[in-house]
């Protein structure tokens, strides 16, 4: 099981507000394990909870400094170093704090290749028939029993695969975002 993480980036050295940073974080996270780069901090953590928006808006102003926050959930859906890979790709203007569901959003805004895929369908990647079945449903209107009509199943049968898909990847295609993301995916 991986640990929960956050990254911190600024556009200037991280090392001049490092410890304030440190400090208002550790009132409401226990930190495992702390890494720093010039501009980054990457804290591993128990527990993603007790952390939200707010708190780093608070450390933006409070530093004086745009931060571009990354927080992930409690079992991390994403690796780190793909994480850092997409910072690269999004361009850093203001404060701003991202989640799965945002990075996925800024992150499609980009160029979808298979490597974009396989991360973000997991192990439903090859399963044709099942990435079919999304397709369909959220090519109608998310409509359970119109999406069953035009795929001749049974509607329970496609409630099961929109359950399955959802246990594979994390992804719930009944929500409108998740099924946003996927639907810019597999189109």
């Amino acid at each position: 099981m991986r640990m929960a993480f956050i990254i911190i980036e600024t556009k200037e050295n991280i090392q001049n507000n490092k410890n304030i940073i440190l400090d208002i974080l550790s009132k409401s996270l226990s930190m495992r394990l702390v890494e720093e780069t010039n501009n980054t901090l990457i804290i591993q953590t128990d527990s993603v909870d007790k952390v939200d928006k707010e708190v780093f808006l608070g450390i933006a102003s409070e530093i004086y400094a745009d931060l571009r926050v990354y927080i992930s959930s409690e079992t991390p859906r994403f690796n780190l170093q793909t994480i850092e890979t997409w910072f690269k790709m999004i361009p850093f203007n203001q404060t701003v704090v991202y989640t799965d569901q945002t990075i996925l959003l800024k992150r499609i805004e980009f160029p979808i290749n298979n490597e974009l895929k396989k991360i973000v369908l997991k192990t439903v990647y090859e399963d044709n028939d099942l990435l079919h079945t999304i397709k369909i449903y959220l090519e109608n209107n998310q409509n359970t029993s119109q999406a069953s009509k035009v795929l001749y199943l049974h509607r329970n049968t496609l409630i099961q695969r929109l359950d399955k898909f959802y246990s594979r990847t994390g992804l719930d295609c009944r929500s409108f975002i998740d099924a946003f993301i996927v639907y810019a995916i597999i189109k």
